[in-house]
């Protein structure tokens, strides 16, 4: 008999992030995965529906309804009809893709706790966060979180952490149990694939360094600006491209106005189109900082740059270190003269070259869909016993 993992999880939602499921059904037929994410959902910036077509493979899926879904909530949605799932499926174990403090992990903690199944919990949180702290008297997540994170750390299976520093934070809020320490942050096939199609640096006479993602203030751009702009005065050989929007937008173009820099601003693009846009890139940089308790807890667009050929530099902030290992070139948070010397070091053409060989091989080797949910599953199946 099929031993039977329920998922639960607002991100997969997106087809790409379902892959680690797929390939981890295809690697243990012993177990049985049904997946279970919300039919619509505030994901980076809009609203996504979850693709009804029918797919040929391992997996069961079902859509659910949600409460707050649908409004960029994402700590303070739940699911209509779950516990109905639940019943139905009657898994062996749940695996929740949710944080602790979330409310929709207390909604399936709950569920679990009453029907003693063993059930799970993720969490990528580096910093440590204190909700009294955080939230005044009057804001319902002071007490929501609280709750959620208190019923949860108590009554969890089993936590799985994705870096030792979000074990760490998790273990300072309090968490005592069990756990496992693993990524499931993967590279979908699109961006190797586009790879094949990256053009030599050798002859090129510019540079393309470039960003992509959204204009929030903790993402430091206003950094990777100023430090082009040093940069400008020596070498006419760099253009400089940025994808996306966001809340700074207007801000970070009136900085670059006032410093000189030309930038190439070009609107957010789909997720199936990202692979072309890092083949415009020669060099990727991502400078987030950790500002007002928020900063990068991973850095998912680090391993695709990587996967499609992209020499990459990141601050030495958050998850981002634990991502470019020696891969790319780390430089300090805010600092944007040690980021232009990190760039004056890359747009070497041979430097170049051998960074974004070496970032390719790496995404390959570690990052690739079948080699972190294989990562995951073993350690899973030591802690559930099957």
């Amino acid at each position: 008999m099929k031993f039977k993992i329920l998922v639960i999880g607002h991100h997969i939602i997106v087809d790409d992030y379902q892959t680690f499921w797929v390939e981890a059904a295809k690697e243990n037929p012993d177990l049985d995965i049904t997946l279970v994410y919300p039919e619509k959902y505030y994901q980076n910036g809009s609203i996504v529906e979850a693709n009804q077509s029918v797919k040929n493979d391992c997996l069961k899926r079902i859509t659910l309804p949600t409460i707050f879904g649908e409004n960029g909530r994402q700590h303070l949605f739940i699911f209509r009809k779950l516990e109905e799932v639940i019943d139905k499926t009657t898994p062996d174990f749940v695996y929740a893709i949710e944080e602790a403090n979330s409310l929709v992990t207390y909604q399936i903690a709950k569920i679990c706790s009453r029907k003693r199944i063993r059930y799970s919990f993720w969490s990528s949180l580096n910093v440590y966060r204190n909700y009294s702290e955080m939230y005044g008297y009057l804001n319902p997540r002071r007490y929501l979180f609280n709750l959620s994170q208190k019923n949860t750390f108590k009554t969890a299976s089993l936590a799985h952490f994705t870096t030792t520093n979000a074990h760490k934070v998790a273990m300072k809020q309090g968490y005592s149990g069990d756990y496992i320490i693993s990524q499931t942050h993967g590279v979908s096939d699109m961006f190797y694939d586009a790879y094949k199609k990256r053009k030599d640096v050798t002859n090129k006479k510019k540079i393309t360094i470039g960003y992509a993602g959204r204009y929030w203030h903790w993402k430091g751009l206003d950094i990777l600006i100023k430090a082009i702009s040093e940069i400008h005065h020596n070498h006419e050989k760099i253009d400089l491209v940025m994808y996306g929007d966001g809340e700074k937008e207007v801000e970070l173009k009136e900085l670059a106005k006032r410093l000189n820099v030309e930038v190439t601003w070009m609107p957010a693009v789909s997720y199936n189109n990202m692979p072309e846009v890092f083949l415009e890139f020669d060099i990727f940089v991502l400078p987030s900082l950790t500002r007002n308790g928020i900063n990068e807890k991973f850095g998912r667009v680090l391993i695709e740059a990587m996967a499609t050929g992209c020499a990459v530099i990141g601050s030495n902030d958050g998850g981002i270190p634990n991502v470019i290992k020696n891969n790319g070139l780390l430089f300090n948070p805010g600092d944007s003269e040690n980021l232009k010397n990190c760039i004056e070091k890359l747009i070497e053409t041979d430097t170049l070259k051998r960074y974004q060989e070496k970032g390719h091989a790496y995404a390959i080797k570690e990052h690739s869909y079948k080699f972190v949910s294989r990562k995951m599953i073993n350690q899973l199946r030591m802690k559930l016993g099957i």
